[in-house]
């Protein structure tokens, strides 16, 4: 199998990972897939006393609460690059064939893997 090969000079990484971050929007930070701020009744709620944030809360975090809104990117700046590097090419090539209906194309695009 061919392979296509990228050397950067290692004083030049970062100056080509956060161009290419900056340019398809890497975030550093991302919105957390479990975040979740469902309140539920409280059940130990004594209204004879009434509402006490601290001490007699009407409404208590349910059992999925998480207030966590955003995570560090388990994606590195590297490998989103790479992705990216990776997807303009398949693009590029399907762009350059979209003269053909299907067959090679989609076989060619397809092709193309991470590894």
């Amino acid at each position: 199998m061919a392979q296509l090969i990228i050397t950067i000079p290692d004083d030049k990484a970062s100056y080509i990972l956060n161009g290419l971050a900056l340019r398809f929007h890497y975030q550093d930070q991302i919105q957390n897939p479990d975040y979740n701020l469902d309140m539920i009744s409280n059940p130990a709620f004594d209204a004879s006393i009434g509402e006490d944030p601290s001490t007699n809360p009407l409404m208590i975090p349910g059992p999925n609460y998480n207030d966590i809104e955003f995570i560090p990117n388990p994606e590195t700046k590297a490998q989103f690059a790479r992705k990216k590097v990776i997807e303009f090419i398949k693009y590029e090539v399907a762009h350059g064939y979209r003269i053909e209906a299907s067959g090679p194309i989609a076989d060619t695009v397809n092709a193309i893997t991470l590894s």
